[in-house]
This record gives structure tokens, sequence and C-alpha cells, in this order.
């Protein structure tokens, strides 16, 4: 257990706002579930720390699953698009905006996930699809494709204690992450400049746009990288790659993939074939992933043996 000095008397004036914040603090313990009790002896408050932990983490698990669902229906929404099924971008949109995002809203306010990117993110979605032509809405599933890879995210943390399957979402993220992020980046950038140079409307705001995205991409990686980092600090080789981006080949080569296919898309607006270039995206990915999945279970058996190693050794007689 750990405790919490009670806070300093306050001034008769600001006493009653003092008893409200103390009403509310002790009430938001109660809520975590973390029972705290009044010490005679030493009047502060003492919470169970293992409880405390549990609730935390049965929180954060409800809020990625809950993550993992909006992102699943909008990665089926991409595909029906993309694929021909449902080809109306109006269904497109709609169900992005009031399925996946009301889902995503929810679960952030609900546990306290709300931060001033993901409002700039919902915002910008919302004002896209109510002030831009029609003729701008097929960048909608461009920008979309961003939440593919966001379910692995979600699952690294969400099996953060399993050793074989958080590498395998870590490594499956950051191989869609980066040619994604540079994807939708370019296509935003270059059409904008493609407009601006034909005499177009709208190029100073694709551009905006662009940048925007840019500044959320980064800073989502970054925090990402910091999170990766501090749970698995040994082995995050991931997140120890996108850290120094410039002394990874491979990294660099899943970045220059996506900018081609936004120069292709965004400048050329050319036809990629939908079928050959799945195929041709899984065989990289499974190939960059494949030495993850098949080392997995024989590094953690290896840390399993020495570890075995230095408990007999600590025992055996000198």
């Amino acid at each position: 257990t750990y405790h919490r000095a009670p806070d300093p008397l306050p001034p008769p004036f600001f006493r009653r706002f003092a008893t409200k914040k103390n009403e509310k603090l002790e009430a938001s313990y109660v809520a975590m579930n973390t029972e705290p009790l009044p010490s005679v002896d030493e009047e502060k408050f003492v919470r169970d720390k293992g409880k405390f932990q549990a609730c935390r983490r049965a929180k954060s698990n409800a809020f990625r699953r809950l993550i993992i669902t909006a992102n699943v229906i909008s990665t089926i929404n991409i595909a029906v698009y993309f694929f021909g099924i449902q080809g109306d971008l109006n269904i497109f949109w709609r169900t992005e905006l009031f399925i996946v995002h009301l889902i995503k809203v929810f679960a952030e306010v609900l546990y306290n996930r709300f931060g001033l990117d993901l409002f700039v993110h919902h915002l910008c979605m919302l004002f896209f699809y109510l002030f831009i032509p029609e003729d701008f809405l097929w960048l909608g599933p461009q920008g979309c494709l961003v939440h593919i890879p966001l379910v692995f995210q979600s699952s690294y943390f969400l099996y953060r204690e399993h050793p074989n399957l958080w590498k395998i979402s870590s490594g499956l993220f950051w191989t869609l992450w980066l040619p994604v992020i540079a994807h939708r980046i370019t296509v935003a950038l270059l059409l904008g400049v493609y407009h601006i140079v034909h005499g177009m409307e709208f190029g100073t705001h694709l551009i905006a746009i662009g940048m925007l995205g840019v500044t959320l991409d980064v800073f989502w990686s970054r925090e990402f990288v910091d999170a990766q980092l501090s749970i698995h600090p040994h082995h995050s080789t991931w997140a120890k790659s996108v850290s120094s981006l410039y002394k990874s080949p491979v990294c660099i080569l899943l970045i220059m993939f996506g900018i081609y296919t936004g120069y292709s898309v965004g400048w050329r607006q050319a036809y990629i074939p939908r079928m050959s270039f799945v195929v041709v995206a899984a065989t990289i990915l499974w190939a960059i992933n494949w030495k993850n999945i098949m080392s997995a279970g024989k590094q953690d058996q290896q840390m399993l043996n020495k570890f075995v190693k230095s408990k007999v050794a600590q025992v055996a007689p000198m």
C-alpha cells in the first residue's frame, strides 16, 4: 500500500470549494474500485495498489476492445468500397462518421482518452464531409486507410502480456502504418499542388489538410514509439527502428512505397489494380514479419532457459 497526504486546510472563503473537491476525489477513488480506507493513526487514505492496477488494466482493455471494434468496422467499410461491392461515397462517409467515429468518441470520452489531437481529427472529418464538394469525397477512403494498422496497434496494447501476440501485432502495425501515412499525406499534398498548378479551386485547402495530416501522424507515431519503449524497452525492435528512422532501410523502403502509391493516386490519378495490390502488399508484410512470427516462441523459450539456469545457479551449493 501507499499513502496520500491530506491537502492543507484552505482559507474559510474557499473551504466550501475544497470540500467539494475532496468529495469528488473520494468519489473517484470509489469509482476506480480502489477502496480508500481512513487510517486512524496516520489520518491518510490507504489505497490498495494491486486492486488499482487491476482496475486500471480492465478499463484499458475495455477501451481497446471498443477501438478495435470501430476500426474493424472501418476496415470492412474500406474493403467493401475499394472492391466495388458498395461504391456510394455518401454511404461510406456516413458509416465512418455516424458509426465508426461515434463509437470512438464514446470510448474516448468514457475512458478519459479524449485529447486535443483526437478532437481535431474528428472535427476535421466532420467538416470535410459537410463543406468539401462531392468531387473530393473519394479522399475519404484514402485517409481512412489508417484505421487498418490501428487494429493492430490496439491489439498490441490488449495483448501486451502475451509474448507472441504483441510482437506480431507490433510488426504488422508498423509495416502497415508507415506506408499508409506516407500514402495519405502524399495524396493530399500532391493533389493540392496539382490543383494550384492547373488553376483549380481548393488547392490550398488540400495542402492544409495534408499538413494537418503530417502533424497528427508524426505526433501519433512518436506517441506509440514512446509507449512501446516504456512497455517493452529491450525487445521493441520496430519502435527503436522508427525512432532512428534514417538508419533503418526497411522503414525508409516502406515510406517510399507509400509515397509512390500516393504519387500515383494524387498526381497521376492512376488506377491501381485492386487484387494485385492486395496480394503484393500481403506478401511484403508476411516477408517482413516472418522473422518475428517464427522467432517469437523461440526467443521466449531461450529467455525461460536462461531464467531457469540463473535460478539453478543461485541455489546450487558452493
